[in-house]
C-alpha cells in the first residue's frame, strides 16, 4: 500500500519524496511506542465498554483529523491544535514530512522526532498501566467470554 501511495502521489500529484530509507525508519521507529501506547489504552476501553464499533469509528476519525494525516496540523482551530498537540503521530507525521517533502534533514526534524517518542513512551507507559488493570478486572468479572 506504501509503495502504490508513493507512485500515486509521485506521478498523479508530482509530488518528489525526499529522504533516504534510513530517514524514515527513524521515523517509524519514534512513532512505534506511541502505536503501541495507544494500542493499549484503546484495547482496555474496549474490554472494560464492550462496545468495539462505535469507539473505532470514533478514534479513526479523531485521529485522522487531529494528527494532521490529511491536512496540516497548522490550518485547524486553535482548540484542536492544542488537541493534537497530546498526540505523538502528529510530531511523527510533521517531522516526516520534513524528511520526505520538505527535504530537511533529521537534524531538523529531531525536536519532532524526540517529542514523539516522549510522548509516545508515556502512552506506552499508560497503556501498559491501564491494560494490566482492566486485564483484572475482566477476568474477576468473568466477562472476557464475550470476546
Amino acid at each position: 500500500m506504501t509503495i502504490v501511495s508513493i507512485i500515486e502521489y509521485r506521478f498523479i500529484y508530482g509530488i518528489k519524496f525526499t529522504g533516504g530509507i534510513l530517514s524514515w525508519l527513524v521515523i517509524f521507529i519514534a512513532i512505534i511506542p506511541g502505536v503501541y501506547g495507544l494500542g493499549m489504552l484503546f484495547a482496555s476501553l474496549i474490554l472494560w465498554f464492550k462496545q468495539a464499533n462505535a469507539a473505532v469509528n470514533v478514534a479513526r476519525g479523531a485521529l485522522m483529523i487531529l494528527c494532521g494525516i490529511t491536512f496540516p496540523v497548522s490550518i485547524m482551530p486553535g482548540w484542536m491544535i492544542v488537541l493534537s498537540k497530546f498526540i505523538p503521530f502528529t510530531f511523527g507525521i510533521q517531522a516526516s514530512r520534513q524528511l520526505m517533502i520538505s527535504g530537511e534533514g533529521i537534524k531538523a526534524a529531531s525536536l519532532n522526532l524526540l517529542i514523539c517518542l516522549i510522548e509516545g513512551t508515556v502512552l506506552l507507559i499508560l497503556g501498559r498501566l491501564a491494560f494490566l488493570r482492566t486485564e483484572v478486572l475482566v477476568r474477576n468479572s468473568g466477562s472476557l467470554e464475550r470476546f
